[in-house]
């Protein structure tokens, strides 16, 4: 064999070789860049993704300066009086124009003394008593439509008023013959003892019909007069039938808005009654107390204005 060709063949094999391990190198190294170029894409866009985007800054809202008007206070010793407010509610007034707190339902304050003028549209109705102040009271420019035994239920119907010619008439119906500014009623004493619902509806029902027949009348509601503790002491006509009517006086005026006129409690001893100088019999007053009545209408006077 020839030595020299078995040389040659075997460089060319091992040549061979050293290319072969040369070019499976180059090829996975090829790979691998590629492999790393893809992973490294896919590693940025992760990354990418999980960066949250950036929070765009609020438009800021307006802001607005609201300012309290400035009131300049009133001057140190300032008539505040003068100050023009407007009134909330009804607006009471006394006989010369000064004005009264007053709620319905309350007794009517104390005011300067009236001229007897302001009574002369005025009419007054209802029983013995209220006949008593006619005639001895100092209220002579008032009329007066009253009689003995009259109450809330027949002073519709009981002819005691003489209209002339031979005619008596019912007190509602002779009011209702004039039209009147004020009308004070004086009733309770002769149906004290009824029972306070029957009381409350009959009286009610007279207001309301002094009403419809003097439409631009104002409406005063006397207290019930006390009586004297021995008159007290004798039967219906007792303290505490007059203190429980007069409660029923009180509802209604405040019901209806009427004035109260409380006669009682400017009458009564501190035990509620009548002095015993001041009547008779117990019930009616005598000449010089009806003279007090007369005079505390006319310091306790009253009338809403517009």
């Amino acid at each position: 064999m020839n030595c020299s060709l078995f040389h040659s063949d075997s460089i060319r094999l091992a040549l061979f070789r050293v290319l072969a391990v040369i070019i499976m190198v180059a090829l996975i190294a090829g790979s691998f860049g590629v492999y790393s170029a893809e992973l490294e894409a896919e590693l940025a866009l992760a990354a990418a993704a999980a960066t949250p985007e950036p929070t765009p800054e609020p438009t800021p809202e307006p802001v607005y300066d609201f300012k309290t008007p400035e009131v300049e206070p009133p001057a140190s010793g300032s008539d505040l009086s003068e100050i023009d407010v407007a009134p909330t509610g009804p607006v009471f007034v006394s006989a010369e124009g000064t004005q009264l707190s007053y709620s319905w339902g309350d007794a009517v304050p104390m005011s300067a003394v009236a001229d007897k003028e302001w009574f002369s549209d005025a009419a007054f109705i209802g029983n013995s008593l209220c006949d008593g102040l006619m005639l001895f009271g100092d209220l002579k420019t008032a009329k007066f439509y009253c009689a003995k035994s009259i109450n809330v239920a027949n002073i519709y119907t009981e002819p005691c008023i003489n209209a002339g010619g031979g005619e008596y008439i019912s007190i509602t119906d002779a009011l209702s013959r004039n039209q009147y500014g004020k009308v004070f009623i004086m009733l309770g004493i002769n149906e004290v003892f009824r029972e306070s619902e029957w009381f409350y509806d009959y009286y009610a029902d007279l207001i309301d019909y002094v009403r419809e027949i003097e439409p631009d009348a104002e409406i005063y509601i006397h207290s019930i007069l006390p009586v004297t503790q021995k008159k007290s002491s004798s039967g219906n006509y007792n303290r505490a039938n007059i203190i429980r009517q007069n409660e029923q006086l009180v509802n209604l005026c405040r019901d209806k808005k009427a004035y109260y006129i409380d006669i009682f409690s400017h009458f009564s001893d501190p035990d509620g009654y009548l002095p015993a100088e001041a009547s008779s019999d117990g019930v009616h007053l005598t000449r010089e107390y009806y003279l007090v009545w007369s005079d505390y209408l006319k310091s306790h006077t009253i009338t809403e204005v517009e």
